[in-house]
């Protein structure tokens, strides 16, 4: 159960969207002048159940993850260190990190990693760094991305990517994903020059198909701390007729679409920034760890 509940965290963010008016494309290739991660050293999960430490010390208070005592799969989750007071009405479990989890590493101290958790298995409540022992992970190293690389194209049974290859827009980054329990969403980066790809989190859309529609259309959307909706026609569905799912394309937009969804998001703060890796020998082949902004 804990190892899917890290694991289901993979296709949940946390998105906001603010407006803002219309503004010409820089002239580099970082469309929104998005900076590089700070962090240089990323590491991978060798074993499972790798505890994460309050301090350089196995004898540290470990990460413990809170539920909420629901039947429900929107349970609210917490984290604390395993010396703080938990929560009236949750059951606590170990938040350990299992294998393949690639963390960011932001400092080192004898045996011990200080890493940031706030990645795609650990991202809930306001704890985002902790140690752990170096013995239990190894140096990972993700293939970069490029503009070229079909990857950036492909569409898959819950997550279909599209990059601009050349022109005004060139190297953004278009991914759309199927959310089961926060609904689809269309979030929208940037290739940067180490070959990941930044996604700010304020720059995501909640999708829906609009019947009658034959062009999309921006819309105030409030919930879930979104601000907007992006609405779209049906022939902008990608249907996968192996899994029989089918999820918006947005190698489909037009020129003048894509401009549209820039003018809405630049100038935007950030907010969080998720910053996705490829690594194409793992089976989660891409991974992403956050910055806080």
């Amino acid at each position: 159960m804990k190892k899917n509940l890290l694991l289901v965290s993979c296709a949940m963010l946390l998105v906001t969207l603010a407006s803002c008016g219309s503004k010409d494309a820089p002239k580099n290739e970082n469309l929104f002048n998005i900076q590089s991660p700070s962090f240089e050293k990323l590491v991978v999960v060798t074993g499972d159940e790798t505890e994460i430490y309050k301090a350089a010390n196995t004898d540290s208070p470990t990460l413990v993850q809170w539920i909420e005592d629901l039947e429900s799969d929107m349970a609210d989750v917490q984290l604390k260190w395993s010396d703080e007071p938990g929560f009236e009405g949750y059951n606590s479990y170990p938040n350990q990190l299992f294998s393949e989890a690639v963390v960011p590493v932001i400092g080192e101290e004898g045996d011990f990693y200080k890493i940031s958790n706030y990645n795609d298995f650990i991202y809930y409540g306001e704890t985002t760094e902790g140690y752990i022992l170096k013995g239990h992970v190894a140096d990972a190293t993700p293939e970069p991305l490029t503009a070229e690389n079909p990857v950036l194209c492909e569409k898959g049974d819950w997550m279909n990517f599209y990059i601009v290859k050349e022109g005004k827009y060139k190297n953004m980054v278009f991914r759309a994903r199927l959310g089961e329990l926060t609904g689809d969403m269309l979030h929208v980066g940037v290739l940067l020059e180490n070959g990941c790809v930044a996604f700010p989190q304020n720059y995501s859309f909640m999708l829906g198909v609009n019947e009658e529609a034959t062009d999309i259309s921006i819309q105030p959307y409030e919930f879930d701390n979104l601000q907007y909706e992006l609405g779209f026609p049906p022939s902008m569905y990608y249907e996968n007729p192996e899994s029989f799912i089918r999820l918006f394309d947005p190698s489909q937009f037009s020129e003048s679409q894509i401009e549209k969804i820039f003018n809405t998001i630049n100038g935007t703060e950030t907010g969080d920034i998720e910053y996705m890796y490829y690594f194409p020998k793992m089976d989660m082949k891409f991974q992403s760890v956050y910055e806080k902004k």
